[in-house]
């Protein structure tokens, strides 16, 4: 087998809830973790863990293979010549790439790593001083070597405003996309649910340290319950202490302004919206 299709980003865009709603279609085996990370984390010699890694999908006849890693796109954190080595796997991949409005995108990655202890900066210093924050949101940076790569054909580019507002017109294309047969995906949110056939384990993907700790030690029902409590604790904190003042929104916008121009001129459409700050 060979997978035949990717989402590789943008991270914190809907990727977990775009990657449940096509884990549901007849046509489509899914892996069964959502973010495998296996042609980004791995050493040079991925070849020979190829059976493990395809091991991760369910085998059936008359399906489409896919999976969903968003360190594919997060140049330069990860592998910077990913593309190279995707093509070298499948020279007919195709690939979806999910964006939001890149401001609000830098400061849901922020929370992210925040949560996660990844950093303790105030949002005000980590958009300045972790790089990746901000590089995420340069969509057209990121995007643009898989368009080289592999043709414009074989890359969809997705606003994520589309999964609530035009879910029937984004359900055609995406199943022209992937030349599967016409199905109406539900992009709710909700459809992001823990293992089971066809769905995706999409929160457990990046545990604390400390959840991984536990984790090879005690059941996988026990750790789950482990990580909703923290969640929990720590999403209460965020709410209450994670802002972005007005200014430092501007300043973000002029950063990424001009790969803003250069999305709306592979789109063939304004994005207005991005642009609109709260």
């Amino acid at each position: 087998m060979k997978v035949d299709f990717m989402i590789i980003g943008a991270m914190k865009s809907g990727t977990s809830t775009l990657a449940a709603a096509l884990s549901r279609h007849p046509e489509i085996s899914f892996c069964s973790k959502k973010e495998p990370h296996y042609f980004s984390l791995g050493d040079n010699n991925w070849k020979k863990n190829l059976d493990q890694y395809h091991s991760l999908f369910e085998k059936r006849e008359g399906v489409i293979y896919g999976e969903g890693s968003t360190t594919y796109s997060m140049l330069p954190d990860h592998n910077q010549e990913i593309w190279n080595r995707l093509y070298e796997y499948n020279p007919n991949l195709k690939f979806i790439y999910i964006m939001r409005n890149p401001v609000e995108r830098c400061i849901s990655q922020y929370k992210h790593m925040y949560l996660r202890r990844y950093i303790k900066l105030p949002i005000e210093d980590a958009i300045f001083k972790v790089a990746t924050i901000v590089n995420n949101s340069r969509y057209y940076m990121q995007v643009s070597p898989y368009i080289e790569k592999f043709g414009i054909d074989n890359v969809l580019l997705i606003d994520f405003d589309d999964l609530q507002l035009n879910q029937s017109e984004l359900s055609s294309k995406i199943c022209s996309f992937l030349s599967i047969g016409d199905f109406e995906f539900n992009f709710e949110p909700e459809n992001v649910t823990f293992g089971g056939e066809g769905k995706m384990d999409s929160r457990l993907n990046y545990p604390p340290k400390l959840l991984k700790f536990l984790g090879e030690r005690i059941s996988k029902d026990k750790s789950k319950k482990i990580w909703h409590w923290l969640r929990s604790l720590t999403k209460i904190q965020l709410k209450v202490d994670v802002e972005l003042n007005l200014e430092y929104k501007r300043i973000l916008l002029r950063m990424l302004e001009l790969d803003i121009q250069k999305i709306e001129n592979l789109m063939g459409e304004r994005k207005d919206k991005w642009r609109s700050l709260k």
